[in-house]
């Protein structure tokens, strides 16, 4: 491969990446907390970077709560009770006083936020609110998102394209030489 060919399939990959680049990057921590009749562990997936106090977003949650699955996190101020900003930062407290929010398997909605510890559940309408113990710690460096389809095609295509293009390129070149050699052996 020549270097104006290499050139060329190198800018198209740069274009791929370029479009690319604003993908974000998340980081894991552990968490889990307990107290009276709850005990809760798992995943949480924030942001890579804080806010002006410190304060990484929670973007996804795993894990369980009294031995149920937990579903997802529920969206900032998604919590139908109150408030939820879904922040957690390293240093304590760990949580706002609006905490973050996330629904069970069985559709209950928890609560757990910094007001002295606290966690809220709904479930069809019953309420209850108890004291807990909170710990998160990061479990991991930050490690890139899935890629989107967008992502994907936006990095692909260019790459896909450039190398079909030098493909053509080589059959292109092989094949007038092959017509040199026969034009020079006449």
């Amino acid at each position: 491969m020549n270097l104006k060919n290499f050139s060329f399939a190198l800018g198209l990959s740069a274009i791929g990446i370029a479009l690319n680049s604003g993908s974000a990057l998340a980081l894991n921590w552990e968490f889990s907390y307990s107290g009276p009749d709850v005990n809760a562990s798992g995943m949480l997936t924030t942001t890579d970077t804080t806010n002006s106090s410190g304060y990484y977003t929670i973007t996804g949650i795993s894990g369980t709560r009294n031995e149920l699955t937990i579903s997802e996190i529920i969206d900032v101020g998604g919590f139908s009770l109150s408030n939820n900003d879904n922040l957690i930062k390293i240093s304590s407290p760990q949580l706002t006083d609006l905490g973050f929010a996330y629904t069970l398997a069985d559709g209950t909605e928890v609560h757990t936020y910094n007001f002295g510890f606290r966690e809220e559940l709904v479930n069809g309408g019953l309420y209850s609110d108890g004291l807990i113990t909170f710990s998160a710690t990061p479990a991991s460096a930050a490690v890139p998102w899935d890629f989107s389809p967008t992502q994907g095609v936006a990095l692909g295509l260019p790459l896909f394209i450039g190398l079909r293009m030098l493909k053509k390129r080589r059959a292109l070149k092989k094949s007038q030489s092959e017509v040199h050699e026969m034009i020079a052996q006449r």
